[in-house]
């Protein structure tokens, strides 16, 4: 319910602008990074305290960049996907299963290209 509130208010023409591409790039490529990082150094105790306070910034970072590509992706795979119905399917189990790691790979495999088709084709649509 919550999430609704901030969808209703983005269009999904939105999703295909130039900016909404740079976000979701880079909120993939972040949170895939840095959780990776952040699952290697897992056993690692930061020893100073700047060290504490980059290792909490980075999960704060993970987690927003995290949120913003699972919500974008999904958003785009409810409402805007032209995949086949077994394509679609496989896409929502990855997602499920792969969390942000999943929504990054689709991001890449999927968004990325509709979203360039669709600009390139001059469909009357403002990328």
């Amino acid at each position: 319910m919550g999430g609704q509130f901030i969808w209703e208010r983005v269009r999904d023409e939105w999703l295909f602008s130039h900016k909404a591409q740079v976000i979701f790039i880079f909120s993939s490529v972040v949170s895939v990074v840095v959780s990776t990082i952040l699952f290697v150094n897992s056993d690692a105790e930061p020893v100073t305290f700047l060290g504490k306070v980059a290792f909490g910034l980075s999960g704060a970072v993970c987690a927003l960049t995290a949120i913003c590509i699972c919500s974008g992706m999904m958003r785009f795979w409810v409402k805007v996907d032209q995949s086949s119905t077994i394509v679609h399917r496989i896409w929502f189990v990855a997602m499920l299963i792969g969390l942000w790691y999943g929504a990054a790979v689709y991001c890449f495999l999927v968004f990325l290209p509709q979203a360039k088709r669709r600009c390139a084709g001059g469909e009357g649509h403002r990328c």
